[in-house]
């Protein structure tokens, strides 16, 4: 089911401008799929799925684009900037990616890595200690 949902997802946001989450709930429903926010906003960081500017100027859900190899190097490569602050490891990227980045890094489990926290554009990962952050760090670093 969910690999069927997965897939209506894309086919929506392709066949037409989506803004939010509520929004593709609705359309969801109504193509028979009962959905939670919960379950759309996990299926939104899986799918990579960002915001792009829409034709109106609003911003719209956009599904990545997969020609250019595997979706984690693609993701990886997104990231702008790296730091650590006592033991968490900040990551910047571009504005709407940093959950699928925050995913895929859940994804590769990290070795020291406890938890994530993602926004719009900041990752932080939250690391058993310093000396385990700057070791994070440079495995993203190399990934990347």
């Amino acid at each position: 089911m969910k690999k069927i949902r997965q897939e209506e997802i894309l086919s929506l946001i392709r066949s037409g401008e989506i803004e939010t989450q509520e929004e593709l709930s609705e359309k969801l429903k109504e193509k028979g799929f009962p959905v939670t926010q919960a379950t759309v906003s996990r299926d939104i960081r899986e799918l990579g799925l960002r915001k792009i500017p829409g034709t109106q100027g609003k911003m719209v859900y956009s599904a990545a684009d997969r020609r250019g190899g595997d979706d984690a190097g693609s993701i990886l490569r997104e990231i702008r900037s790296l730091d650590t602050a006592a033991n968490l490891v900040v990551l910047k990227t571009s504005p709407g990616l940093a959950m699928a980045l925050g995913a895929k890094l859940d994804a590769m489990k990290l070795n020291g890595v406890v938890g994530s926290i993602a926004g719009d554009d900041t990752v932080f990962l939250a690391v058993k200690s310093r000396e385990n952050a700057e070791r994070v760090l440079e495995t993203v670093r190399t990934l990347s």
